[in-house]
């Protein structure tokens, strides 16, 4: 009916009555594609929200297991001592161990410069490589641990150990830490083993 209709208001003219067809179809494939892309957009939001979910849990789950994720939080205090070891005159170390415990690490490292002990000695290494982590000169502790190191029968060898994974870490380079940190957790023995453990499961 509607046709007939047409057909008479354009005077029996059937290519106006073909080009109205055309059109509509032209108008009915446009719908039909919005239609379509509707329910594409809404079928992956879908599986966008059931993949966001689980990932949301695991992410809340992974940051309250491990609360502690930078490496200053698991790094180990060196207590200090009340004097160098094997010093005849244990009075004058007072001052830098005292300064050390305080936390006045630049007092501490001016009074180690300028002390008479030998210079390649390991407790002195030790200590100014120490300090100067503390102060976050990083790779002057690296190059002081690394002179301890030569020291293997050091009471602080196993701090040094430790310790210089950190020099790396905080100088970069991740590789060599992880790799430190590897060496004491596989090595039963070692003093600093569950904590190694720990760094390894937490930061790498």
């Amino acid at each position: 009916m509607g046709a007939i209709l047409f057909l008479k208001d354009h005077d029996w003219d059937l290519d106006h009555l073909k080009n109205a067809l055309d059109k509509t179809n032209l108008k009915l494939d446009a719908v039909n594609k919005k239609v379509s892309k509707t329910k594409w957009v809404k079928s992956r939001l879908k599986y966008a929200a059931m993949l966001i979910l689980p990932l949301g849990l695991w992410s809340a789950y992974y940051l309250t297991s491990y609360p502690n994720r930078s490496i200053d939080q698991l790094y180990v205090e060196e207590p200090g001592l009340p004097n160098f070891m094997n010093d005849i005159k244990p009075d004058k170390w007072n001052g830098p161990m005292t300064y050390f415990k305080d936390g006045d690490f630049r007092s501490t490292l001016e009074l180690l410069n300028n002390s008479n002990v030998e210079k390649n000695n390991d407790t002195l290494l030790y200590f100014k490589a120490v300090s100067n982590y503390k102060l976050g000169h990083y790779q002057k502790s690296l190059s002081f641990f690394k002179e301890h190191l030569n020291h293997p029968y050091s009471s602080f060898h196993a701090d040094t150990e430790f310790r210089i994974g950190f020099a790396w870490y905080k100088l970069g380079d991740t590789k060599r830490a992880r790799q430190q940190f590897m060496n004491i957790a596989n090595s039963k023995d070692h003093p600093y083993n569950k904590e190694a453990k720990r760094i390894l499961s937490e930061i790498f």
